[in-house]
């Protein structure tokens, strides 16, 4: 949100195009980075992916069962 504030402040197209090229490199990077977890960690990942959201949100929970 930071990065388009400057944008916008800025005037610039050039501005606004550098929080979307480091938008989509955090993706590519947190997926990446999920999947070497999920390979040295396994299904105790994959349980934990099911119940945490991956950015901004409230955890999730498996019907009956209280955090």
């Amino acid at each position: 949100m930071l990065l388009f504030g400057v944008s916008i402040a800025s005037a610039s197209w050039v501005f606004l195009l550098f929080p979307i090229i480091v938008g989509v490199g955090a993706v590519h990077f947190i997926k990446m980075e999920e999947a070497q977890c999920i390979g040295h960690y396994g299904k105790a990942y994959r349980e934990y992916m099911e119940r945490t959201p991956r950015w901004i949100g409230p955890p999730r929970s498996k019907k009956g069962h209280d955090p």
